[in-house]
């Protein structure tokens, strides 16, 4: 992909092809692509200003009339097709801030400002060097190699740390490798639920299923360099540490018994929250001489075509597999504690059309813009 940054590449884009996908284009997002690539704050102002939306996922006119919308795509158009050379200015805290609350439409405090630039790629991390002058080299131990785990390894590498992750899997990926149940995948956009160093332009859905999230854990991988510092099958079982020479030993065993000790300086645990299948105690049923098995351990030779099956939870795993097991048996009886809630959500099954590709890998900063909606509206815009 494409960097964010990189206006200069934008420049001469199928004229035909962009006019095309433009349509399909977020209003307000296109509108913060203008503020970034012009420094022109009239698009920050009426008749330009989106309102609030009412849904998680917003509606693309941002509530504008048709005509201003057609203004806001001629004019990416005129200045993604022109053979001028792009010059985007710097966006100061004070300006970026006023970007993010017009893009959602409601208040958005300056304190997210700075957290908000380094996501979306429009400030540098600050630099870090594990190569001080008199500063021991450190080594590090990961324990866990699933979202988690995999990102410390990258963010490692990236600044020559050495290290060592460890799965008690026989691949990488953590809930993403153990969860294949049906339908199993994100109730986050994956374009929100991706890493913000390595965003991806080859999602083709917008809530991605379980396969195509350990495509991506495994592309990411793969292009840092990670594997070569991966070692799969090994199960941590202690952890000590040694305050006097200041180093973890990490005790380790494989599937035949062995055990090793690995040393470190420094200790990850990435090992996730819920990653034991745990079967509720419930009376008689040790007695059960049915089909039993735990949604993360799902059993594909199971058939359930007829049977009567019987689901207890009503969970994001239990509201993704339901669907599917409600199709073959002959009847599902589901049992809950406490009541769920489900939001609607009519993007959850939409697929990104080839339009909304293009817009994302060929429009200068629109995915990170998009991202932006993504993550306002999918974490602290929902509280108070």
């Amino acid at each position: 992909m494409r960097s964010a940054n990189d206006v200069e590449s934008w420049v001469g884009i199928d004229a035909h092809a962009l006019a095309a996908a433009l349509p399909e284009a977020d209003i307000p997002v296109l509108l913060m692509v203008l503020v970034h690539l012009t420094g022109d704050r009239q698009w920050l102002r009426a008749p330009y200003l989106p309102k609030r939306a009412g849904r998680i996922f917003a509606e693309e006119s941002g509530g504008l009339a048709p005509e201003v919308q057609q203004q806001v795509r001629d004019e990416i158009l005129s200045i993604l097709t022109s053979a001028r050379r792009l010059q985007s200015p710097p966006l100061d805290d004070e300006l970026l801030g006023e970007m993010m609350a017009v893009c959602v439409g409601e208040p958005v405090p300056p304190e997210y400002v700075p957290m908000v630039a380094e996501d979306i790629g429009l400030r540098e991390h600050p630099p870090i060097s594990a190569l001080e002058p008199g500063r021991p080299r450190l080594s590090v131990t990961i324990i866990g190699a699933g979202v988690s785990g995999i990102c410390a390894a990258i963010a490692l590498g990236t600044i020559g740390i050495p290290y060592v992750i460890i799965d008690k899997n026989p691949s990488l990926g953590g809930t993403w490798f153990e969860n294949t149940y049906p339908e199993a995948g994100v109730d986050t956009p994956n374009h929100f639920y991706s890493y913000s160093f390595a965003p991806s332009d080859r999602w083709t859905r917008y809530f991605s299923k379980q396969a195509d999230i350990l495509a991506y854990l495994c592309d990411c991988a793969d292009r840092y360099g990670v594997r070569e510092h991966l070692r799969l099958g090994l199960t941590a079982e202690e952890a000590r540490y040694d305050e006097q020479q200041q180093l973890w030993t990490v005790t380790v065993s494989d599937a035949l018994g062995g055990t090793e000790r690995l040393v470190s300086n420094v200790l990850i645990t990435a090992v996730g929250q819920v990653n034991t299948a745990k079967l509720p105690e419930i009376p008689g049923l040790d007695a059960f001489r049915g089909l039993l098995f735990h949604s993360s351990r799902w059993d594909h030779t199971a058939n359930l075509n007829g049977q009567r099956v019987a689901l207890v939870g009503t969970g994001a795993s239990a509201v993704q597999l339901a669907r599917s097991v409600a199709g073959q048996a002959s009847r599902l009886y589901i049992f809950q504690r406490s009541a769920q809630w489900i939001m609607p959500n009519e993007d959850y099954h939409r697929s990104v059309s080839a339009g909304k590709s293009l817009l994302f890998s060929q429009v200068p900063f629109y995915a990170s813009w998009y991202r932006f909606t993504l993550l306002w509206r999918y974490s602290d815009a929902l509280h108070a």
